[in-house]
């Protein structure tokens, strides 16, 4: 999980891993802040404790025009809105991967640093 501020709404948002278990056929409408259709998902992912967790999530309908497909894992965000009694989950059609790492490449993360240019 990886948390951020997001720099339009000065929402505070969590991104993270969900698998996708169930799509609503109906379109359900559009969100007021932009406008843009949406399916309603029921998606699965592992909470803060490790427990794994079933929850619904907003789906654009642009987002199922790229193929997502039931039980494959996709880049997801909780979005936590001030007044709100829960956070809003999102499901992209962006499949889910761990980033790559220094030693994917043969480095460290020591090797890194000491190789970086510092700013005087």
């Amino acid at each position: 999980m990886k948390e951020s501020i997001n720099t339009v709404t000065g929402n505070r948002e969590i991104q993270f891993i969900g698998k996708l278990i169930s799509i609503s056929p109906n379109v359900v409408g559009s969100t007021p802040e932009n406008n843009k259709e949406y399916h309603v998902g029921t998606i699965s992912f592992k909470n803060a404790k490790g427990e794994q967790k079933q929850a619904t999530a907003l789906i654009f309908k642009a987002n199922l025009a790229y193929g997502m497909e039931i039980g494959n894992e996709y880049q997801s965000r909780a979005i936590f809105t001030p007044g709100q009694d829960s956070p809003l989950l999102v499901m992209s059609h962006l499949t889910a991967s761990e980033r790559a790492s220094f030693e994917d490449f043969g480095f460290t993360a020591k090797d890194v640093a000491s190789a970086a240019k510092v700013a005087k």
